[in-house]
């Protein structure tokens, strides 16, 4: 595998752990992710869906050209990421929701 930014690892991690993959990621080194959540679809709309639909929070989740947006709608949670992608742009507004819900999903 080719080495990977701690950025990306980090947020690949954080992604593992909210699917409940976690144990599978510890495998590998600190240079390398098993997970593809910030190159495939196919690793990363689950993930979306889940945000969008499964969470207690109700969040509406936007994808448009380069551009991804997260708002719950009672206010809670707002991010705007413009990326070099569209796929970036929805990997790093995942990667910040992930974030939240990890400080606020107990309160």
């Amino acid at each position: 595998m080719i080495a990977m930014n701690k950025e990306i690892l980090e947020g690949n991690r954080l992604i593992a752990e909210f699917e409940g993959r976690i144990n599978e990621l510890y495998h590998h080194n600190n240079t390398s992710s098993p997970y593809n959540y910030d190159k495939s679809w196919d690793w990363l709309m689950p993930v979306v869906e889940r945000i969008d639909s499964r969470t207690p929070y109700d969040p509406c989740v936007t994808i448009e050209y380069n551009w991804c947006s997260i708002k719950m709608l009672n206010g809670g949670f707002n991010i705007e990421v413009v990326g070099n992608s569209r796929i970036e742009a929805t990997y790093k507004a995942v990667v910040e929701f992930i974030k939240w819900y990890n400080k606020n999903k107990n309160q």
